[in-house]
């Protein structure tokens, strides 16, 4: 017999899978599904959290969508600085896991406006 717990359990295992779904079938184009990844990203895994998508075209790094302006700002300030945790996971291929940005000392003058926008923490996978 399965219980409650158990139960609960799997539903919350399915529900980012039915969400990731649910926005393939519902939404037309790349820019309006990657633009409700980002929102349902942060509604999933917790409502505090920002949320940006990060590309490049010729070159130039370019934010695809946001779920929010902290992470535009975020964005725009590591595009300024030419870098930061995203440009790095995109150009390198490597995840980059900034636990405590307080502790962080990578990309200075970028970590320096993170700071100052209030950034805790932040993954930045390729």
């Amino acid at each position: 017999m399965v219980s409650a717990e158990q139960q609960a359990s799997v539903h919350d295992n399915v529900k980012p899978f039915s969400v990731l779904q649910t926005l393939l079938l519902a939404t037309e184009g790349i820019e309006g599904f990657l633009r409700e990844l980002a929102m349902a990203t942060t509604d999933l895994i917790d409502e505090s959290m920002s949320c940006g998508i990060t590309t490049e075209d010729q070159g130039v790094p370019l934010t695809v969508a946001s779920s929010d302006d902290r992470a535009s700002a975020l964005d725009d300030a590591q595009y300024r600085l030419d870098e930061g945790p995203c440009l790095h996971a995109m150009r390198a291929a490597e995840v980059v896991d900034l636990a405590e940005i307080g502790a962080a000392a990578r990309w200075p003058a970028f970590l320096a406006e993170a700071r100052r926008q209030g950034l805790r923490s932040s993954l930045s996978l390729p």
